[in-house]
């Protein structure tokens, strides 16, 4: 996704009464007073937060006929995404994606066998089947996600030292700023064409050739 869409989604959540309608809309669809009373929030805030969350595409609404009285507004939720954020001394990354329709590009044994085992719930899908069977196999995929984000964390330490050494490096040789952030920059992200460098820090492609030289010269990099 966009960086304004990212920056839509962040201006969201950052608010605690919309994170709890968010939670309280992955449940079912509901209306603003439902919503006030099942929150204990006023209903004119929840009705301000929900316009909010509207303008941002985070939840849409329609109009549905009430027995007591005029139409009303039912808000659901109109997006499936997944918001991280890590930093720390040696690391920044901000990441917003979209798992609506993903269709996963490897063979992947465990994912084939939720979705296998999820196969088979719906084969026997009726309106009495019993919940276990569904909570069970939440929970294995819970599990499993659980899993991924040690591995993930592992992973991020592990990168966050040899960032830390790389950057000794390079603090340890007598470079101005500018040339210290292409080096960062090259550091991060491995690309090293001087047309793409330039477009990412800002720089005049020329400026940036003439850092890689320098780079190169003092054996910091290799080209």
């Amino acid at each position: 996704m966009t960086q304004p869409v990212l920056d839509q989604v962040l201006n969201v959540v950052e608010n605690p009464i919309r994170r709890k309608i968010i939670r309280r809309l992955a449940h079912e669809p509901s209306y603003p007073l439902e919503i006030s009373s099942d929150l204990g929030v006023n209903q004119q805030l929840v009705t301000k937060h929900l316009k909010v969350m509207e303008a941002a595409e985070i939840v849409e609404a329609t109009r549905a006929s009430s027995p007591y009285g005029p139409d009303r507004r039912i808000y659901e939720l109109a997006k499936s995404v997944s918001l991280t954020i890590e930093f720390s001394p040696d690391l920044y990354a901000e990441q917003i994606t979209t798992f609506q329709n993903i269709q996963y590009p490897r063979k992947n044994e465990q994912l084939e066998e939720f979705e296998q085992r999820f196969d088979t719930l719906l084969s026997k899908r009726s309106y009495r089947s019993e919940l276990n069977d569904y909570a069970k196999l939440i929970a294995d995929i819970d599990r499993r996600l659980n899993e991924l984000d040690k591995e993930k964390a592992a992973l991020l330490q592990l990168r966050c030292s040899v960032i830390r050494v790389a950057k000794e490096i390079i603090q340890g040789t007598p470079l101005s700023l500018k040339e210290r952030i292409v080096a960062y920059h090259i550091l991060n992200s491995n690309i090293w064409a001087a047309k793409v460098l330039s477009e990412r820090l800002n720089l005049r492609e020329e400026t940036v050739q003439q850092i890689l030289q320098r780079l190169k010269e003092i054996n910091l990099i290799k080209m």
